[in-house]
């Protein structure tokens, strides 16, 4: 057996790989290590494309009607971690960008 890179996992969900030797003398993989993604979603007006773990500072892009810069983490066990600097209605933005042209002129 052999243990699996920490952004790893096998198949099945553990954290060790199996080689076996076969009759003819070669090894074959029966439980191989593959890396771990955090999922594509869509999530608070914005969509996260599918990323691998222990990536730092994934930024989303808004949908449709929305507006920011959306920033987060995946983390190593393939969870996203809270979203900073959210996606808000874009019809927000325009009357606070209004609001602030009108009164503080």
């Amino acid at each position: 057996k052999s243990r699996c890179n920490p952004t790893f996992k096998t198949e099945t969900n553990e954290t060790e790989a199996s080689v076996e030797c076969s009759l003819s003398g070669q090894w074959l993989i029966i439980n191989e290590c593959v890396p771990i993604y955090c999922d594509s979603i869509i999530e608070s007006n914005s969509n996260w494309t599918k990323t691998r773990a222990n990536q730092m500072n994934i930024i989303a892009i808004c949908l449709s009607g929305f507006a920011g810069l959306p920033k987060r983490n995946c983390l190593q066990n393939g969870t996203w971690s809270e979203i900073e600097n959210p996606c808000y209605s874009a019809s927000v933005i325009f009357f606070a960008l209004c609001f602030s042209l009108f009164f503080l002129n």
